[in-house]
Parts: structure tokens; C-alpha cells; sequence
């Protein structure tokens, strides 16, 4: 699926639009001056927009080279786990997030992406991401969207409707494409906290090899 942000209104009538030469005939347009559309593929796409109108009837004629793709195994990392949250303990915020990190040199869609715990894993259930795109070496926020406004200073976030409750002694934290493909997957247990002051709560677990991608 694919959006795409206008700088202006635009005059809906007479746009056109093609992906890879094939046209375009079913555009939905979210406003006056954003469109979405479903691509016909994946990988390299030239997509041609004709008789681009505004009110004041300039026109133009433009392509763009997008790349859709699908994340495959450990293209994308687990890099924090926040799962004993506290309000008086360390400085992060009293809620439970999973940070993640594209490794690749992709653009990746994370729609439709399935995140579990242990749990939904057991019982064959997940949380299911929404319309998300990861840019190449940029890092997300995964938690629930009852929290949102806690992390707005940190990164990107990626809401969840209902994030998993994480276990305070051990869990294990799992993301999959669409297709229920393993994309990253980490485990933690008690002693990934230490016995020090972190094992308390309100401290995160934090990934110390960028090299070994399954810390299972």
C-alpha cells in the first residue's frame, strides 16, 4: 500500500497514475492533497503521476522510484526491552516498550507485521501493526497507544492497540511478516538484569551484540 503526500490541493479529476506501466484505477484519496493506493508489486517501482492539476491549473508530469520490501530474518533487530517499568526507578518512562532497529539498507514496511510475547506466541495470536514505514538505520518504539505522549520525545513510534503484558522474569519477544515469516526475535530472563540496582525495575535491557542477531 502506498501514500503519497501532495504539497498542495489537487485537482482530483484528472489525476493518473502508474506503477511499473501498469494504470492505477482504483485511488483513494484520504484529503484534498494525499492519495493511497494499493501497489501492484514489490521491489523497484517507477510510479508516473500524469495531469497533475492545482486550483490555479499548474500542471506537471512525475516519477518516482520508490522500493517496497518485505522484511526478511534479522534485517531488522530487537535493540531494547523495557519490561519492568517504575515510576520512581531510572529515568525512562513507567510504561513497557521494545525498541527495534533496521539493520538493512531498506525501506521497510512494517504493515501488517505481527508482534508477539511468549503468550501470543502459545496461543498462536499476536498484535498486528498498522501502516508503518522504517527507514534504513532508523529505530522504532513499539508500544501500546495508551502511551504514545511518554515517548514522543524519544523516536519513532509504532502504536499497538493492545501491547503485551512482559513478564517481569522471563519472556520472549517475537516480530514476523505478514506472511508469519520470522523477521527478530529476543529472549530475556531474570538474570539478563543483573543483581545490581537495574534488577529493581524502571532500567531496560539494552542489546550488547550488534553482531549475533538471534539472542535467543
Amino acid at each position: 500500500e502506498i501514500d503519497i503526500q501532495f504539497s498542495e490541493v489537487i485537482v482530483s479529476e484528472r489525476l493518473k497514475i502508474r506503477v511499473n506501466e501498469e494504470r492505477i484505477d482504483s485511488i483513494q484519496w484520504e484529503s484534498e492533497d494525499r492519495i493511497h493506493f494499493i501497489s501492484p508489486g514489490t521491489g523497484n517501482l517507477g510510479i508516473r503521476i500524469d495531469s497533475l492539476f492545482d486550483f490555479w491549473e499548474n500542471s506537471s508530469d512525475t516519477v518516482i522510484q520508490l522500493e517496497l520490501y518485505e522484511a526478511l530474518a534479522y534485517d531488522i533487530l530487537i535493540t531494547e526491552i523495557h519490561a519492568r517499568p517504575d515510576e520512581w526507578m531510572g529515568s525512562l518512562p513507567n510504561a513497557e516498550f521494545v525498541e527495534i532497529w533496521n539493520r538493512s539498507d531498506k525501506t521497510i514496511s512494517l504493515e501488517g507485521c505481527m508482534f508477539q510475547d511468549a503468550s501470543l506466541e502459545a496461543s498462536n495470536e499476536w498484535e498486528e501493526i498498522g501502516e508503518f514505514y522504517l527507514q534504513a538505520n532508523e529505530v522504532a518504539i513499539l508500544c501500546d497507544d495508551s502511551k504514545v505522549e511518554l515517548f514522543e520525545t524519544f523516536c519513532q513510534i509504532i502504536p499497538l492497540s493492545s501491547f503485551p503484558s512482559l513478564n517481569n522474569t522471563e519472556d520472549l519477544i517475537i516480530l514476523r511478516n505478514p506472511g508469519k515469516e520470522l523477521i527478530a526475535k529476543a529472549r530475556y530472563n531474570s538474570r539478563s538484569f543483573g543483581s545490581g540496582i537495574s534488577s529493581a525495575g524502571g532500567y531496560s535491557l539494552q542489546r550488547q551484540s550488534w553482531s549475533r542477531c538471534d539472542l535467543s
